[in-house]
């Protein structure tokens, strides 16, 4: 795998493991939503693989593309505000401080920018054995986990859906094309 394929798998990897861990930690009881583990038990679990997606996403140097380049910095550094600036409780850590708006918008962020990439970016050519029939399986899966992605933000937004489980949805639908599909774990050329 190249560098790029590697941070992409681990970063699909560790955001896959965080509402397991989280509810592991919480001994399976769900909390309002995946952030607010900051203020219980599983606090070190989230941060800390919340932390590991930011260092993949800021140091993944894309595909020769400026695109990807800076969607990937702009995913690092939403997610590090996901991490300070907690959601809606005073933190009890310090340099957090308390701007829900900023978690808000932070979280937005990172959520809209992994579809953009899914959507946009993993579905150029970047072969030189052109079109494939996997390179089209894997747009599908692209553009279908980008898309629920989106919708899964609509939900939450709409209160349609309760925030943990669509932070779950988007996390799902994130991991798995990062962690499975664009490392070329499955569907290779």
């Amino acid at each position: 795998m190249r560098k790029h394929e590697s941070l992409n798998f681990y970063s699909g990897l560790f955001c896959l493991m965080i509402p397991f861990l989280v509810l592991w930690k919480l001994n399976w009881i769900v909390p309002p939503s995946i952030s607010y583990t900051h203020y219980t038990n599983a606090r070190d679990y989230f941060e800390v693989l919340l932390g590991l997606i930011c260092f993949c996403f800021y140091f993944n140097p894309g595909f020769e593309n400026k695109f990807e380049y800076y969607l990937n910095k702009i995913s690092g550094f939403s997610g590090l505000g996901v991490i300070l600036f907690p959601c809606n409780e005073i933190s009890r850590t310090f340099l957090k401080i308390k701007f829900p708006i900023l978690h808000y918008l932070s979280a937005g962020t990172l959520f809209i920018s992994f579809s953009i990439i899914l959507i946009f970016v993993f579905t150029q050519l970047r072969s030189k054995k052109g079109w494939t029939k996997n390179k089209y399986k894997r747009n599908y899966i692209y553009i279908f986990c980008g898309l629920s992605i989106i919708f899964s933000l609509i939900l939450i937004a709409t209160n349609a859906i309760s925030i943990f489980y669509g932070e779950v949805l988007m996390i799902l639908f994130y991991g798995i094309p990062y962690t499975l599909v664009q490392s070329k774990v499955f569907l290779k050329d």
